[in-house]
C-alpha cells in the first residue's frame, strides 16, 4: 500500500491503523488521532496520544512488520506520546481534510514528512505543532477558493521551531511563505531556525 486515504465521513479512527505499513508514501485522513478534538486539554494527560502523528503507527506485540527495514523510529514522548513507534521512510505527504485545530505537537519531530496539506478551514496551529520537522519543506492549504477564505488565526509558540527545510507556507504566485489575513496571534519563536525562509508576509 502506498496511498491511502480515510473518507471525511470516518469519526473515530483507530489506533495503530497504519502500524508496519512500511511502502505508504501519502496519507489522507479527516483529522489526526483519534477523533476531533476541540480542545484536547479536557483528555487529560494520559490520552494527550490521541491528538499526536504517532497515534497511527505503533511498535508492539499487535504489529506485524513485513517491511521493517522501511520504517524508522518516531518518539513524540516529550509531547505526550507513551511509547516511540515507527513510521514509513517514504512517508513523505500528509493531507487533513476537515481539522480545527492542529494541536501540540501533532507533527513534532516528523522528519520524513516534506508536505503538509491542511484544510481552508483549519484555525489554529497550536505550540510545537512542527516542531524539529526538519524535511518539511512545504505547508499548503486545500479547498481554498476565492469565495473561501482561510480561517487560521493562530500560530502558536515554536510552532515551526527548527523547520529547517521550510520554504513554503500557503505559498501562491508572489510569496512563498504568506500569512492569511486572519491571522492575528504569532506567538514567539513560531518561525525559528526556518533558515529555509527568504521572507514572511
Amino acid at each position: 500500500i502506498v496511498n491511502i486515504t480515510i473518507p471525511d465521513r470516518v469519526t473515530d479512527i483507530g489506533e495503530h491503523i497504519f502500524g508496519g505499513c512500511g511502502s505508504l508514501e501519502s496519507i489522507t485522513v479527516p483529522f489526526v488521532g483519534s477523533r476531533q478534538y476541540e480542545d484536547c486539554s479536557t483528555l487529560g494527560d494520559s490520552n494527550k496520544y490521541k491528538v499526536l502523528f504517532s497515534y497511527f503507527f505503533g511498535k508492539d506485540d499487535t504489529d506485524t512488520y513485513y517491511n521493517a527495514s522501511k520504517l524508522v523510529g518516531l518518539d513524540q514522548r516529550n509531547v505526550g506520546a507513551i511509547n516511540s513507534v515507527e513510521t514509513p521512510i517514504t512517508l513523505s505527504c500528509v493531507t487533513v481534510r476537515l481539522q480545527t485545530v492542529i494541536h501540540n505537537g501533532t507533527f513534532f519531530d516528523c522528519d520524513t514528512l516534506v508536505t503538509v496539506n491542511l484544510p481552508y478551514c483549519l484555525t489554529s496551529i497550536e505550540d510545537w505543532a512542527f516542531r524539529t520537522a526538519n524535511k518539511l519543506v512545504n505547508v499548503n492549504f486545500i479547498n481554498t477558493t476565492e469565495a473561501a477564505e482561510l480561517m487560521l488565526e493562530t500560530i502558536g509558540e515554536a510552532a515551526f521551531y527548527d523547520c529547517i527545510s521550510l520554504a513554503n507556507f500557503n505559498a501562491n504566485s508572489t510569496y512563498k511563505v504568506y500569512l492569511p489575513a486572519r491571522v492575528t496571534t504569532l506567538e514567539n519563536h513560531a518561525f525559528y531556525n526556518c533558515d529555509s525562509i527568504v521572507s514572511l508576509f
